[in-house]
């Protein structure tokens, strides 16, 4: 048996006071489990991490790197950003991260299921997650790996897609820029989502990386397909690190929501928005168009037809003409002459 096999947890064991009831996923830093504080009952997710899945070419060791990012991500917090509760370790000195457990489905598997988004639920979800990175970019926290398997779509009380961004990376101030912690020639992301700076191993980039996954992410919304549908790993990351300007679908092109995308996603990071509030306005802007477009488009059903619509007098008036017309005199005299027969018929009687 492997020795990892032997210090990794499995399910049905116990990490501090926490009893791991499920596997969640894998990903670049090692598990995530669905587990349970004892004592409280509380549902929590643990994000162990293992030695042989982590990234080795940084400046910091692994567990450092893990360890910071527990104390960063804890400052953060906005309601769209998964929140931190504890961090430990193992008996057999593996770190971990206890985080809020979040019922419902990644963006990824809901768009693989529901297929694509309409404007106004693809504007309500990027207006959460820039909200998370305005503020994780404020404290120089850059999330470098934005994806739709990395933002969570939950329900609370009948309100629909709740958006929490998880797995937030580490940044730091670097000679007075914000950079993350790697060296030259060193990519941190998935391929199909790295911003041409980073799919080109760039020392020093900045939040803006994240700005483009983002713009990637909307467009994936409006098609639910992948903007580079390329498979293979590294033709992905050469769609990103060329210089030649990303392709979209005639969907994405014809949306409203395009002038955003195509500017979030221009290779260089100085004609993209500068931050995560100005591609929020940006955003709220095209909302507050379409709205009143909405408006304009019910009043216009709505209004009046073109012709006068005739006054309460005016009807009574035109009826009382028409009920008149309608009655001939001799009948009008007829029948005043059986009204004064009927009368003097029953005075006599």
């Amino acid at each position: 048996m492997d020795i990892l096999d032997k210090i990794i947890p499995k399910v049905g064991d116990k990490i501090g006071r926490y009893e791991l009831i499920g596997e969640l996923g894998r990903g670049g830093f090692g598990i995530v489990y669905h587990a349970r504080q004892m004592g409280l009952e509380d549902d929590v997710a643990i994000k162990l991490m293992i030695p042989q899945l982590t990234p080795q070419a940084t400046k910091m060791q692994p567990y450092e790197r893990f360890e910071l990012e527990a104390k960063l991500i804890r400052q953060l917090e906005h309601p769209c950003t998964i929140k931190i509760r504890d961090f430990g370790r193992t008996e057999h000195g593996l770190p971990y991260l206890g985080m809020e457990y979040v019922r419902g489905r990644t963006l990824d598997a809901v768009l693989r299921e529901e297929g694509p988004f309409t404007i106004g639920r693809t504007i309500n979800i990027t207006k959460q997650v820039l909200g998370s990175l305005a503020e994780a970019h404020y404290l120089e926290i850059v999330h470098r790996d934005l994806k739709p398997a990395n933002i969570m779509l939950g329900n609370v009380f009948g309100e629909k897609d709740i958006t929490k961004v998880l797995d937030f990376g580490i940044a730091k101030v670097l000679g007075g820029q914000t950079a993350v912690h790697t060296i030259a020639g060193t990519r941190f992301g998935t391929p199909w989502y790295m911003a041409h700076e980073q799919a080109k191993g760039e020392k020093i980039v900045d939040a803006r990386l994240d700005l483009y996954a983002l713009g990637l992410i909307i467009a994936e919304c409006l098609t639910a397909r992948k903007v580079i549908q390329e498979e293979d790993f590294m033709a992905a990351l050469m769609a990103h690190s060329s210089e030649t300007p990303l392709s979209f679908e005639d969907s994405v092109i014809d949306s409203p929501l395009f002038s955003i995308i195509k500017k979030a996603t221009s290779k260089s990071a100085d004609d993209r928005y500068p931050s995560a509030l100005a591609m929020r306005k940006a955003i709220e802007d095209v909302q507050v168009s379409l709205d009143k477009q909405t408006l304009d488009s019910l009043a216009k059903d709505l209004k009046p037809s073109t012709s006068r619509l005739q006054t309460s007098s005016e009807l009574h008036s035109a009826s009382t003409d028409e009920t008149t017309a309608q009655v001939p005199l001799w009948a009008f005299l007829i029948a005043v002459a059986l009204a004064v027969v009927m009368t003097i018929v029953a005075l006599v009687t």
